[in-house]
């Protein structure tokens, strides 16, 4: 039904609506008068609230019994059945809601609800349900028929957007009071808080739109979903009208956010300016996201900290959203619950935060995000963007905020001129941040971002800085960080490294921040619990806890401090100076100070500088006190005087980590610290030497190699020259002879054999290498081959791991077999990208396919008696499809180190693991069969650097594994649609204690 619009006579409609108003201190939730406006409930309203029954997790019966004297309104969205318990099912019957008692997979279902009794019920498998009661509608569409649940109220339409099923609860004065989902799909021990209601702590801002000009920020979203990115500017702008405070503002809003997280569901984040001389609560420009997309109470507590260390930081709030739609017949009101309040970058942020209008500058990344639409659609392959220059920050030009203002004013001009280059020469390298920056404001920045985990805001696209025109500086300005998060991997300040100054600045003040009392100060800080407990009333999944940023502050200090950062050598005693070599591994530098006996008295001093840059090695001399051999004078003896083979033990160096108060002691080893150089038996100190072997044919014409059909034996290394195509013929075979011989090309192969005369490169005595193709220009392609009991081409000081290599070098391998192979991979492909179809892997010693850094397809692929993984990749994308595999020795296919798998159609049987996900990977499966195995899946973070793994799997098959999943906490498998219970002891059973192998 279509509701009639409130603006067309009805005088009964109109006179209930004023008694609504009336009795507005009754209402929580939204509602419209008869001139299409959502009126702003008074702070003094929310105190008749049952405020500690909205907020309690409740369950779906005792909702009922506590609103007993209100209307219920029962929708299904999408799917609410799954797992619908019988206990539930047969209380409501009694309550009359029969219909729903036998609510089915995917129903379509409307009830309603009244004095203990459903009134009416609607249920549809084929199609959307709707149901009237008083001038008031309830919809429903579950999963494939819609998916929505509607209230229209009022003349206003009021969405749910969970999936489950909805209670709309309307009092005796018909007002929406709250909204409750119960997600019966997800548990059966479904429970909810109330979803929109008017937070008492909260204030609520009102949009109202056109359905115009809402459609045109829906096309735009809509089409952002597809390329996964959002491209947006100022042309998308469009124009609405917000209530604050009972203040009526018009505005100007378009869609915002890089990444689509930004656009889900009907919470969309948006970028909004003011019109005219109007401001609100100070700002003309500001931005709404969902929390999420920051963290939660992390970003607030991110720049409460910036202001009181004096850093430019933004208003950042929490406020309650409404959005209404205005169209010609109806008005469409969406409650979209808590939003962020982000300040814009404006000339009213800056005199906020008490400072002489300046410009405010970016890196411009609208390109950046082109070629990342452009990839994710398909335009590119991933190795392409290493080649692309617009994601490169020195690519990037240089934007102000406001631009329009600062062309028309010319002192700001100016400002732009001088401020702009400062930051182009600091993004260029041409000068040191220390140069450009205010020192102090960027270092405590820095540290403060790497404390709170607010890491996300140190990446250069997230620069905002302000030229200070008084200073002739750039400050940074807080945005963007996600705080709130355990790090294990903190950030510098772009092209930072070498500035000695700005990291001395750096270690003082990570020394002040990581300080107990700064820390407890954070943790205690006044509102913070308030935050952290408003955002896990609505995001139940939500987690704070003080060990994070006791975790943060201690592997912060260790960072500046680690142990052992120095190896110290001894080299001599030369006119009075005492010579050490010393080697800084930490990744700050590091001043040596003094020669010390026992680290107690001094006994030589530096000469010259004796500062040692990270990753740096150097001859430090300390000139000895005249006096000094005193020292080492035993007694009952004349003299003795230093002696390295007895006194080295009682001499140390003081050192510290520049910038810091805090000295330390190292020992100094007493042998010589003389490098000797690897002998020249890396192959990539040979030259080719491929016309040394008389059965490989040169045409210089067509520039190929070519191995014709034979037996051929090769009794030493093959080096294949670049610029040629290397050919094999059918029934080519290449023999290799000796434990040091290898075939190593620089150029693409084509070897391509027949069923009946593969191409063949094999040992027969058990003693050769195998074959590594290097930096080939073109892609090489194997058809039919078959490489039997080769191992890893290797020499002193240099190896690979695999018996068949291809780095940097693209391939395609059609009907392959690998088998016998007596090294780590029977074939590694290293940042490549390839294709592997009706390929056999047999007998292999321990993996049998290794893919770093790669993209491409397994396909139509049989893998049996494997020692280790048959499948593993690292860093790579990758698609696996109609795979076989059986007796894997430790995992049938695994996703490591931010990989993303693809995988349908696969068997696995036999094997220790059948899938793994870890360290920050996605591996999404569909349509399997595991048999036998003695785990089916597990996800978990292995390596510190990175972050929790995920699955997803449908349509699995499973038969007899003794162990269906084992999920670390904070990774996820969705098993064919049920989450799977998580561990906090994985890492403890995996890697050959319970499950796979020893990976020591």
């Amino acid at each position: 039904m279509k509701i009639k619009s409130t603006k067309q006579p009805a005088l009964l409609k109109n006179a209930l609506l004023l008694l609504g108003l009336i009795v507005v201190l009754l209402s929580v939730s939204f509602f419209a008068k008869d001139d299409g406006k959502i009126p702003r409930q008074k702070r003094s309203s929310r105190t008749t609230l049952d405020a500690s029954f909205l907020r309690k997790k409740s369950t779906l019966l005792e909702v009922l019994d506590h609103y007993q004297d209100h209307t219920i309104f029962f929708s299904v969205k999408d799917e609410a059945s799954f797992h619908f318990p019988q206990e539930i099912r047969n209380k409501l019957a009694e309550m009359g809601g029969d219909t729903l008692a036998t609510l089915g997979l995917r129903d379509s279902y409307a009830g309603i609800f009244k004095n203990g009794k459903f009134q009416k019920e609607a249920k549809s498998n084929t199609s959307a349900v709707a149901l009237e009661w008083n001038d008031i509608e309830v919809e429903s569409a579950g999963n494939g028929k819609g998916n929505f649940s509607k209230l229209s109220l009022n003349a206003v339409r009021h969405t749910a957007d969970q999936r489950g099923l909805n209670l709309f609860i309307v009092n005796k004065d018909n007002q929406l009071e709250g909204t409750w989902c119960f997600d019966f799909f997800e548990t059966e021990n479904a429970v909810s808080s109330a979803m929109n209601w008017l937070n008492g702590e909260l204030e609520q801002i009102v949009i109202t739109i056109s359905e115009k000009q809402y459609n045109k920020l829906k096309r735009k979203r809509d089409d952002a979903i597809i390329g996964q990115v959002l491209l947006s500017g100022d042309e998308d702008l469009v124009p609405a009208d917000l209530n604050f405070k009972e203040k009526d503002y018009e505005i100007k809003m378009r869609l915002k956010g890089d990444w689509v997280d930004h656009l889900q569901g009907d919470q969309w984040s948006f970028r909004v300016k003011v019109e005219g001389q109007n401001a609100l609560m100070g700002m003309r420009k500001f931005s709404l996201h969902r929390p999420g997309t920051r963290n939660y109470a992390g970003e607030w507590l991110f720049h409460q900290v910036l202001a009181d260390a004096g850093i430019i930081n933004l208003q950042y709030h929490f406020v309650q959203v409404a959005l209404k739609i205005e169209g010609e017949i109806y008005s469409d009101i969406k409650n979209l619950g808590i939003y962020a309040l982000e300040e814009g970058f404006d000339k009213q942020l800056i005199e906020r935060n008490e400072r002489r209008e300046g410009v405010i500058l970016k890196l411009d990344e609208g390109l950046m995000w082109e070629e990342y639409e452009a990839y994710l659609r398909g335009q590119f392959d991933l190795p392409d963007l290493g080649y692309l220059n617009f994601h490169k920050y020195q690519q990037m030009n240089i934007a102000p905020f406001s631009e329009a203002r600062i062309r028309e004013d010319s002192v700001l001009y100016k400002q732009f001129l001088a401020g702009s280059s400062l930051f182009r020469d600091y993004i260029d390298g041409k000068k040191q941040l220390s140069e450009v920056f205010d020192v102090e404001k960027a270092a405590k920045y820095t540290a403060i971002c790497n404390l709170l985990g607010a890491t996300h805001g140190l990446g250069g696209h997230n620069y905002r800085v302000y030229y200070n025109p008084v200073t002739s500086k750039l400050e940074p300005i807080g945005f963007d960080g996600n705080a709130g998060k355990k790090t294990y991997g903190f950030m510098d300040f772009y092209n930072s490294w070498n500035d000695l100054v700005f990291q001395e600045a750096y270690v003082k003040a990570v020394e002040e921040v990581t300080q107990d009392d700064y820390v407890e100060r954070l943790i205690n800080w006044p509102g913070l619990s308030n935050m952290v407990a408003l955002m896990q009333t609505v995001y139940d999944k939500y987690e704070w806890t003080d060990k994070m940023l006791i975790h943060n502050q201690r592997l912060l200090l260790g960072s500046i401090h680690p142990k052992q950062p120095l190896r110290i050598n001894f080299n001599g005693i030369e006119k009075g100076n005492f010579l050490v070599n010393i080697e800084n591994f930490a990744h700050l530098p590091m001043e040596v100070l003094d020669l010390t006996y026992k680290g107690k008295k001094v006994v030589g001093k530096t000469v010259g500088n004796g500062i040692l840059l990270s990753k740096s090695r150097n001859q430090i001399a300390f000139k000895l006190d005249v006096d000094y051999e005193k020292v080492f004078t035993k007694k009952g003896k004349q003299k003795v005087g230093f002696d390295p083979q007895v006194d080295i033990d009682k001499v140390k160096i003081s050192y510290r980590t520049i910038g810091s108060q805090n000295i330390f002691h190292e020992d100094i080893l007493l042998w010589n610290d003389e490098r000797r150089e690897v002998a020249e038996t890396v192959p990539f100190q040979r030259a080719p030497n491929a016309h040394l072997f008389d059965f490989l044919v040169f045409d210089e014409k067509a520039k190929t190699i070519t191995c014709p059909p034979g037996h051929w034996l090769v009794e030493s290394p093959v080096i294949i020259p670049g610029g040629y195509t290397f050919v094999a013929l059918p029934g080519a075979q290449m023999d290799l002879m000796s434990q040091f011989t290898s075939i190593i090309s620089y150029s693409p192969l084509r070897f391509i054999g027949t069923p009946e005369r593969p191409v063949e490169i094999t040992t027969n005595t058990g003693m050769g290498q195998g074959l590594l193709v290097l930096n080939a220009l073109d892609t090489s392609v194997l058809r039919y081959c078959k490489f039997t009991g080769l191992s890893n081409p290797n020499t002193i000081g240099w190896s690979v791991t695999g018996a068949v290599n291809f780095y940097e070098s693209d391939v395609i391998l059609e009907h392959c077999s690998f088998s016998k192979n007596r090294c780590e991979d029977a074939l590694n492909i290293l940042r490549s990208h390839f294709k592997m179809t009706d390929c056999v892997f047999t007998d292999i010693h321990a993996d049998a396919f290794d893919g770093d850094f790669v993209t491409g397809t397994v396909k139509d692929c049989i893998f049996a008696t494997i020692g280790n993984d048959g499948i593993d990749v690292s860093g790579s994308h990758i698609v696996v499809e109609n795979v076989g595999i059986e007796k894997a020795g430790d995992k049938g296919i695994s996703a490591g180190e931010g990989s993303e798998i693809n995988a349908r159609q696969i068997a696995i049987k036999n094997s220790e693991i059948a899938f793994a996900s870890k360290d920050r990977s996605v591996f999404n499966i569909t349509k399997a069969f595991l048999e036998n195995n003695k785990l089916g899946f597990t996800a978990f973070q292995k390596k510190p650097e990175f972050g929790p793994a995920e699955i997803t799997a449908d349509s699995i098959e499973l038969k007899n594994n003794k162990l269906l999943h084992l999920i670390e906490t904070g990774s996820s498998l969705l098993l064919n649609g049920k989450k799977a219970e998580t561990s906090d002891e994985v890492i403890e059973k995996m890697y050959g204690e319970e499950f796979g192998k020893s990976s020591k």
